[in-house]
């Protein structure tokens, strides 16, 4: 997919909808409700209606969830994660324009690979990812587009450039701790 609209083009994963399991994913709703609602207007107060929006897998966790594509602005496409596995393309159609396991985009004469999961990743591109939660927001090749990490909300492939700009030119080597020989080593 060549993207030629960075400001109108948004990237996301991990909403869960339809989950009741506040406690393991550590978002801070009472109810399947509240968060399902709450994840709709974040949603719909950052996505126009004629933007594009690449959804990194884990829309649902059930079937039922899939239904709240009625209720969201924009074209979405999805790239499988576990949860959308466990259902063949034929039904995921019926809620996305389309379905995938992965993509490459081009965008400002870079390539950047997308999947839901880190360890998929590839060495001769920048990985945009999910999966993961809030357990971490980038590495030195990649970077988790989960709505954990960015405000409950999509983010512009334009958002999206600035920080894989900033890993490349101005992150230290402080910022990879887990990279250090410290930070290796189990107890």
């Amino acid at each position: 997919m060549k993207i030629t609209d960075i400001d109108n083009t948004y990237i996301t994963a991990d909403h869960h909808f339809n989950d009741t399991r506040f406690n393991v994913l550590y978002r801070d709703f009472s109810n399947r409700a509240l968060h399902d609602d709450y994840l709709i207007r974040q949603w719909n107060n950052t996505v126009s209606k004629n933007s594009t929006v690449i959804h990194l897998g884990d829309f649902s966790v059930n079937e039922y969830g899939y239904r709240y594509t009625q209720y969201l602005n924009g074209t979405i496409h999805l790239l499988k994660g576990n949860y959308d596995e466990l259902y063949d393309d034929d039904f995921l159609l019926k809620y996305f324009t389309s379905v995938q396991t992965d993509m490459v985009m081009k965008v400002d004469n870079q390539q950047l690979y997308l999947n839901h999961y880190p360890t998929k990743g590839k060495l001769d591109m920048f990985n945009v990812v999910g999966h993961i939660h809030s357990l971490w927001k980038v590495q030195r090749n990649m970077v988790n587009v989960g709505i954990d990490c960015w405000d409950y909300k999509p983010i512009t492939i334009k958002q999206l450039l600035f920080t894989i700009n900033a890993i490349r030119k101005y992150y230290d080597t402080n910022v990879f701790a887990g990279e250090l020989e410290c930070n290796k080593k189990t107890i």
